[in-house]
């Protein structure tokens, strides 16, 4: 149940920080329907498009815990969001000028 739940938190911290950098016109969605509804339809579309795909991925990966599929692909899927999240993380220290310590 931690791991669903740690999917669930990374991939709306994914929708937040996603929906801000690209805001800020620090960064754009790599994915071009998700660029779409943050572009055309607006964020609150957006963060509901994404909470929904996230909520149902954790919902099916709960489910199907017993599955070793299903664990499989949730390592995979928490493994993913992490490097997403250090994408995020990475960004913001560019962002907020630290490309001195990355060596840029």
């Amino acid at each position: 149940m931690q791991q669903v739940a740690a999917l669930f938190l990374l991939n709306a911290f994914d929708a937040g920080m996603t929906l801000f950098w690209v805001k800020k016109g620090i960064a754009e969605e790599a994915n071009q329907f998700m660029n779409y509804l943050i572009m055309e339809n607006g964020a609150a579309s957006f963060l509901v498009f994404k909470i929904a795909i996230g909520l149902l991925a954790a919902m099916c990966f709960y489910r199907w815990a017993h599955l070793p599929a299903a664990r499989l692909g949730l390592k995979i899927a928490l493994g993913v969001y992490c490097v997403i999240f250090a994408i995020h993380l990475t960004i913001g220290a560019l962002a907020c000028g630290m490309a001195s310590w990355f060596g840029l």
